[in-house]
């Protein structure tokens, strides 16, 4: 059967995204299109013309004809990750738009019928944004058809052993990296650990083990370095205070440390990528990755 209207509840993180694609693979517009649209991501002038596309000279800088993503979903799903984030004025039209099953581009007349599931996702209280008049009630019910709770990954723990096989085995092949077995104490303390980015925060930490550690077995002393550093990158606002009682040395080390994490979370922990954004040999940068971690 066709998907019935869902609405993806969870933390930032948690995989909602994931989810949204395993439910359109396994309904009956499979080998339809599923098409993301991430609304905190796209400006508000913009989202019009996202949605709905438009014609060639419908507006300043329009140079060609565009179609929308209602449009490239057809027979397919909508995928509408952090929808509460969407304008109202851009929700009174979705909302039309998904009780008519009829678009019409920026700048023309012509009405195209469309047939389109939508799955959303949100880590706010669409109740409380409806309360509050950031969200229109018509489009909450029209959407909250069925909620599904994605749960954080502190609250399944015992997930954390077949996340990491699987992002260890897809990295190792995406990436040519042999495979890294991570040892039963190593295991026990990310199963403690709180994860407060959740699964996006656990396949970054995997990724950064595959390609910064040499060794092929992961041990606990290692997985214990690794979330430290993350827990002193996630708090650079506390930089100042922490560099106060340091030389110039470590203080600049401190600074690269912090500025080469954030080039590999960007090129997705990709050496030959960051150290090309960087402006350095990809050999160089890992001698320096190296000495930074000591």
């Amino acid at each position: 059967s066709s998907v019935s209207r869902v609405l993806l509840l969870g933390e930032n993180g948690t995989g909602k995204e994931m989810a949204a694609k395993r439910l359109h693979e396994k309904s009956s517009r499979a080998k339809k299109p599923f098409v993301c649209v991430n609304c905190a991501a796209v400006p508000e002038s913009l989202m019009e013309s996202e949605f709905f596309g438009h014609v060639k000279g419908a507006f300043t800088g329009a140079s060609c004809d565009r179609i929308g993503k209602l449009e490239q979903a057809d027979g397919g799903i909508l995928f509408l990750d952090e929808v509460a984030e969407m304008p109202l004025s851009i929700q009174a039209k979705l909302l039309r738009a998904l009780q008519e099953m009829k678009i019409c581009r920026i700048g023309s007349n012509k009405e195209r019928n469309i047939d389109v599931r939508i799955i959303a996702a949100t880590n706010k209280d669409l109740k409380k944004e409806v309360l509050n008049g950031r969200f229109r009630e018509d489009l909450y019910y029209r959407l909250n058809v069925i909620s599904i709770r994605i749960p954080p990954l502190r609250e399944r723990s015992d997930d954390i052993p077949f996340l990491i096989d699987y992002f260890t085995k897809k990295l190792s092949v995406e990436n040519n990296l042999e495979v890294k077995k991570f040892d039963k104490d190593a295991i026990a303390y990310l199963k403690k650990y709180s994860w407060p980015g959740n699964v996006r925060q656990l396949k970054n930490f995997v990724e950064r083990i595959m390609v910064l550690e040499d060794n092929l077995i992961i041990y606990e002393k290692d997985v214990r370095k690794y979330i430290d550093e993350e827990n002193t990158f996630a708090k650079t606002e506390d930089f100042w205070k922490t560099i106060e009682q340091f030389s110039l040395k470590e203080a600049r080390d401190l600074f690269e440390a912090i500025f080469i994490e954030k080039k590999l979370q960007e090129n997705h922990y990709n050496l030959a990528k960051t150290a090309s954004v960087l402006g350095v040999f990809p050999s160089n940068l890992k001698t320096k990755l190296l000495r930074l971690k000591k």
